[in-house]
């Protein structure tokens, strides 16, 4: 009996406890409603997050790996297969890194080629910018447009100042370029470097000798990093005495005699003491050897005497 009621009692404390919170289910159903779908789709994100990587995401992973040319990035961020994903963005990246790697390597030698590869390599950083908020590919699209607008500058460098100064206000306390960026900054404010990003776009594709300056009519494009004021002093050559002959050997004539008696005499003025007579002694031996002759042509002369 006393088992029989426990369990009466038992079922009387769960009536209450129904029968008490019946009116608050009613009137925060919503509420109870809403917290249970939360912990459900917080359940599915996580399980979907931390799904097996599909086939797809595995073949992208592998071509990121393996490609070694601006050709197999283009084609990885092109797959519609991984539009909009981390990894065409990456491609897209490291696509503009090959390309303003070659822009600048031909900028000289192919200055067509070099401008048309640069602006592609502007338009894959911008595209970037512009499609991800990874933090991580902003830093590097947004340095890598800097550096791309200061070569592709002709002597206007304001539109790189501006792009690094951006990107300093963003990264300046985080970023491994942050010193590399001031740098830039600093040297793309010179009117030398303006003067030599100018020079280079005028000349760049002709051959060696029309890109030289020649007869005064050129200024070289170094001559602003040489010195403060812009260049060289006028009518002076930065190589100097290397290319005029000083003005002692100007002054200097040929020597007409023969070279040991020059030596001798001058080491006859150096030398003070007994030392130059000792030496006056030494031409005494070619002195006699030259007389000798003489001596042998008297004998010569005695047949008319007799």
């Amino acid at each position: 009996m006393k088992s029989e009621e426990r369990h009466h009692l038992k079922e009387n404390d769960l009536q209450n406890l129904l029968v008490k919170a019946k009116p608050f289910l009613e009137k925060n159903s919503s509420m109870i409603i809403a917290v249970i779908l939360a912990i459900v789709v917080a359940g599915v994100a996580y399980l979907w997050m931390n799904r097996p990587p599909s086939e797809a995401t595995s073949k992208a992973a592998s071509g990121m790996l393996t490609a070694s040319s601006q050709q197999d990035y283009a084609d990885i961020a092109a797959d519609s297969q991984f539009a909009g994903t981390l990894v065409a963005h990456w491609a897209t990246l490291k696509e503009a890194e090959m390309q303003l790697s070659s822009g600048t390597t031909m900028l000289f030698s192919d200055r067509a080629g070099a401008v048309s590869d640069l602006k592609q390599a502007l338009k894959n950083y911008e595209e970037v910018l512009a499609k991800t908020d990874d933090p991580e590919l902003q830093e590097l699209a947004l340095y890598g447009k800097a550096c791309t607008l200061e070569v592709l500058s002709e002597g206007d460098t304001s539109e790189a100042i501006k792009a690094f100064e951006t990107f300093l206000t963003r990264y300046d306390k985080i970023s491994v370029y942050s010193a590399d960026a001031k740098k830039r900054i600093e040297r793309l404010k010179k009117p030398g470097v303006q003067s030599l990003y100018k020079w280079m776009a005028a000349n760049a594709g002709k051959p060696l000798e029309e890109r030289l300056p020649q007869d005064g009519q050129m200024s070289s494009p170094l001559d602003g990093i040489l010195s403060p004021e812009g260049g060289a002093p006028a009518g002076e050559s930065p190589l100097g005495p290397l290319l005029n002959p000083a003005p002692e050997g100007e002054a200097k004539p040929a020597p007409e005699t023969p070279a040991e008696p020059a030596g001798e005499e001058k080491a006859g003025e150096e030398k003070p003491g007994e030392e130059p007579a000792a030496e006056e002694t030494s031409p005494s031996e070619p002195e006699s050897a030259s007389e000798e002759p003489a001596a042998e042509e008297k004998p010569a002369e005695s047949p008319p005497s007799e």
